[in-house]
C-alpha cells in the first residue's frame, strides 16, 4: 500500500524480508519489522495492557493523595467560625452552584483554597490564570464568560489584592446588565507573597499587607 500523506506515520510488519523494499520514498514507513504478524500483535497487545496497569496504578495512587489532602484540608478548618475560612467557602459553593455553573479564578491564596475543596462536575466550568499567574484575572473572566453564556451561573473568586487589580472592571457588568457575583476573600494582604516571605525571611515580611476599601 502507498501513503502519500506528509502526516501518516506507518509500521510495516511482513513475515517476508523483501516485502519490506518501498520504491517510492513517501511510503517509506516509520519502521519496518519483518517476523510473525501474530507474534508482534499478540506482544503489542500484551504491552498496552501492561502500559494500561500501570496507567491505572497511578490514578489510582493519585485518587488517594487526592483524598488524604481533602480530609487533612477538612480536619484543618474550623466550620462555622468568623472570619469565615476560605476553605469553607470553596466547599460550600459547590453545594449551591449548578453542575454548569462557570467558576473564574485569580492568583492567589483564594485559587489554592478553590483548587483544593471545589470539586468541578464537569469539564471547562472553571477559569483560571493558570502558570501566568495574572492577578486580577478572575473578574473580567467572569465577564467574558457570561456574555458567552449568559444562561449560565458564573461566579468569579478573588482575593482582596486580587480584586484591586481589576475592580475597575465593575462598570462594565452595570453597563450590559450581566449577573455576576463576585466573592472577595479579603485577609488585607497579598497572602501568597506573604506567606512566601515568611518562610524565606524568618517571619519577616515587607509590602504585602495592604489598607482595601470597606468590602
Amino acid at each position: 500500500t502507498c501513503f502519500k500523506g506528509k502526516s501518516v506515520r506507518v509500521v510495516h510488519i511482513h513475515h517476508d524480508m523483501s516485502a519490506t523494499y518501498h520504491d517510492e520514498p513517501t511510503s517509506k514507513p516509520l519502521v519496518d519489522v519483518t517476523g510473525s504478524i501474530k507474534y508482534f500483535v499478540t506482544s503489542l497487545l500484551e504491552e498496552i495492557k501492561q502500559k494500561h496497569l500501570e496507567t491505572q496504578a497511578m490514578e489510582d495512587r493519585i485518587s488517594e493523595i487526592k483524598r488524604t489532602i481533602h480530609d487533612d484540608v477538612a480536619k484543618s478548618i474550623k466550620w462555622g467560625n468568623t472570619p469565615i475560612h476560605p476553605g469553607e467557602i470553596s466547599t460550600q459553593l459547590r453545594h449551591v452552584l449548578d453542575d454548569d455553573a462557570i467558576v473564574t479564578l485569580d492568583t492567589g491564596d483564594s485559587e489554592s483554597w478553590m483548587k483544593i475543596c471545589y470539586k468541578a462536575e464537569k469539564s471547562n466550568t472553571i477559569l483560571a490564570p493558570g502558570r501566568y499567574s495574572s492577578m486580577g484575572f478572575s473578574l473580567p473572566a467572569a465577564i467574558a464568560a457570561k456574555i458567552n453564556f449568559p444562561e449560565r451561573q458564573v461566579v468569579a473568586v478573588t482575593g482582596d489584592g486580587g480584586f484591586l487589580m481589576s475592580y475597575m472592571d465593575f462598570p462594565t457588568l452595570v453597563k450590559y446588565g450581566l449577573s455576576v457575583v463576585v466573592i472577595v476573600e479579603n485577609n488585607r494582604r497579598y497572602g501568597m507573597i506573604w506567606h512566601m516571605q515568611r518562610q524565606m525571611y524568618r517571619g519577616r515580611t515587607f509590602a504585602t499587607e495592604i489598607e482595601t476599601p470597606d468590602l
